[in-house]
């Protein structure tokens, strides 16, 4: 599995938790278990153990940040309230800014472009445009290149 995949899956992991209002415990628990039947959605063929450490550990840490990601995205998005925005690029904008602010290993021209690639699969145009628009103006002040 890549990165990309895996990311891939995390967001996955992310907007059922936030569709479903699940805890992230428990959608990690079903994510990882050997008996689940239907896992057609994700891509669970090669995990490494990188891979499921990463998967684990963001899922929980953005679930744990979600205020101050909102905070950042509010700070963002003046004229959007984080409670108006689709599940997706909300969900999309948390992994990016977490990815930005807390991962610096990420570069972030690929959590951007790996979050407007996710938006323009799991979206629209309008999610994918708006997520690269918020992205954009929070990558100018973050300080990271």
């Amino acid at each position: 599995m890549s990165r990309k995949t895996a990311r891939e899956d995390t967001f996955k992991l992310l907007f059922s938790t936030e569709v479903g209002n699940h805890a992230p415990a428990c959608a990690l628990d079903t994510y990882f278990a050997d008996d689940i039947r239907d896992k057609s959605q994700f891509s669970l063929d090669a995990q490494s153990d990188e891979d499921k450490a990463y998967i684990r550990s963001t899922v929980a840490a953005v679930h744990e940040n979600f205020s101050l990601l909102d905070s950042i995205i509010k700070e963002h998005s003046p004229h959007w309230d984080v409670s108006r925005l689709s599940k997706i690029s909300l969900t999309l904008l948390r992994l990016a800014i977490y990815e930005i602010k807390f991962c610096p290993k990420v570069p972030v021209a690929v959590a951007i472009s790996e979050a407007v690639r996710l938006a323009k699969i799991y979206g629209t145009e309008k999610d994918s445009s708006f997520v690269n628009g918020i992205l954009g103006e929070y990558a100018k002040t973050c300080g990271r290149e």
